[in-house]
């Protein structure tokens, strides 16, 4: 889009230490055999799972207009904003985990008082994320045998999408979060 993009592992870039060597932003990383599986397989990997999506920003960001369409073409998730203070968690139900998430997010929109349509002030920023190919085998093994929510987060930033995974289990009143992975990690309950 004629944007010159920063190496987020440069030294002083708000993402240097929080992804894996390797991994970009927006790129993805190997199945745990190390070799790609075809879309259907990724798909047939998630049959039969709900899952959470949880939406935030880096702090001091603040992103207008996001929009989320998974790899074939839905919108699954739209915010008017997303910032670090406020998290929006979306729960799916039965529906396919996507191979990969296009968002976009644009400066801030207005509408004048002597127009009735609004306007649009652009992209500013438009990322794809692959989702179903960076989630282990073993995250999915374990949710298959103890219950559990399967939660994908991202977390938006100038420089792209950071995408993160855990599995959310209720033991006893607490909440617990396993099998963390993806480019960030929160501190565990």
């Amino acid at each position: 889009m004629g944007r010159e993009r920063k190496n987020p592992q440069a030294p002083g870039s708000p993402w240097s230490g929080l992804m894996p060597s390797g991994v970009t932003p927006t790129g993805g990383a190997p199945t745990d055999t190390g070799t790609p599986l075809r879309p259907a397989d990724l798909v047939r990997r998630f049959r039969g799972m709900d899952w959470l999506m949880l939406v935030d920003a880096v702090p001091d960001t603040r992103m207008h207009s996001v929009t989320f369409h998974d790899d074939l073409g839905a919108l699954i998730h739209a915010s008017a904003r997303v910032t670090s203070r406020y998290r929006e968690i979306r729960a799916f139900v039965q529906r396919r985990v996507p191979l990969s998430l296009r968002v976009v997010w644009r400066q801030c929109g207005h509408c004048p008082a002597e127009r009735i349509a609004w306007v649009d002030d652009g992209a500013i920023g438009d990322h794809t994320v692959p989702v179903a190919a960076r989630i282990p085998d073993a995250v999915l093994i374990d949710l298959k045998a103890r219950p559990g929510s399967l939660r994908l987060k991202f977390r938006l930033a100038p420089e792209g999408v950071l995408f993160g995974w855990d599995v959310e289990r209720y033991s006893r009143g607490v909440v617990r979060f396993d099998c963390p992975g993806g480019d960030f990690s929160e501190a565990r309950r």
